[in-house]
């Protein structure tokens, strides 16, 4: 069709459902899914196959029951490229696949920005914590957790833009798991470009977390918590700005907002 929906073709005799032969887990859409094939994948969608189709896996077995979206966000058991990544998912969910778990967990942990961005736009669940095969901690620990793990693929692996989606999306940074929040854990792990991002959202720095070589994070403890150190720095940056711009004069609120836009005032 003209919008690029997928419209079904009546099924034939010879179900696209039969077993393969190499792997008895697996339809051919799984099958096409781990290639990265583009063209068999809607070829299969055409014919009727679900876009939610799952792996016969029993419940509790590791892998757990996956979709063909499950697979293409995943690291392990895919041999496409990583445009494919990306144009299948798009393609399954214009065909009305479900971003339900654990695709959603598969794309965060493994650390695919574009595939975390499209299954939240297309409505996943960011408070959902199901279990990771053993790991157990929500999205924004596996987001810190999976910037850590080396790619094979080269993907880059950049935990910021994922904790800034996810928490735009709402998720809870005051979770913590075995006894510490995902600010603690990206303090203990020195992801240092994340540490605005929590502490913009309202996250506290622990007395119990030792941040003697962290200025950045003294400075703001320093000021009273993020908001002052914010609001201090605009309280610095406000008078150049005043002789940069002088006519016409803005009003307060307007010259904050533009300073947050254009120097990120209190991320540094």
């Amino acid at each position: 069709m003209a919008d690029g929906s997928i419209v079904p073709e009546p099924q034939s005799d010879e179900s696209e459902h039969e077993w393969s032969d190499d792997e008895d887990d697996y339809f051919p859409i799984h099958h096409a899914a781990v290639a990265g094939d583009i063209e068999e994948i809607r070829r299969l969608l055409l014919a009727g196959v679900s876009p939610d189709e799952e792996t016969t896996y029993q419940e509790g077995e590791e892998p757990p029951t996956l979709t063909p979206i499950c697979i293409l966000c995943g690291k392990y058991g895919y041999f496409g490229t990583c445009e494919n990544r990306i144009a299948g998912v798009k393609l399954l969910l214009a065909a009305g696949a479900s971003p339900r778990p654990p695709a959603l967990n598969y794309a965060v942990g493994f650390g695919k920005y574009e595939l975390v961005q499209m299954l939240l736009d297309a409505g996943a669940d960011v408070h959902n914590a199901e279990p990771f095969f053993n790991y157990t901690g929500t999205l924004l620990f596996r987001a810190i957790h999976g910037s850590d793990r080396p790619d094979s693929e080269l993907w880059p692996r950049d935990a910021y833009p994922i904790v800034k989606a996810l928490l735009a999306a709402g998720a809870r940074f005051d979770i913590k798991h075995e006894h510490r929040s995902p600010l603690d854990k990206a303090i203990e792990n020195q992801k240092r470009r994340l540490y605005p991002l929590f502490l913009r959202a309202g996250a506290a720095i622990h007395s119990y977390i030792d941040i003697s070589a962290e200025p950045y994070l003294r400075n703001v403890r320093r000021a009273g918590g993020w908001k002052r150190y914010e609001q201090a720095h605009i309280a610095r940056l406000a008078p150049i700005f005043a002789k940069i711009f002088p006519r016409p004069r803005l009003p307060q609120e307007l010259v904050a907002q533009v300073l947050r836009f254009c120097f990120h005032t209190g991320f540094y």
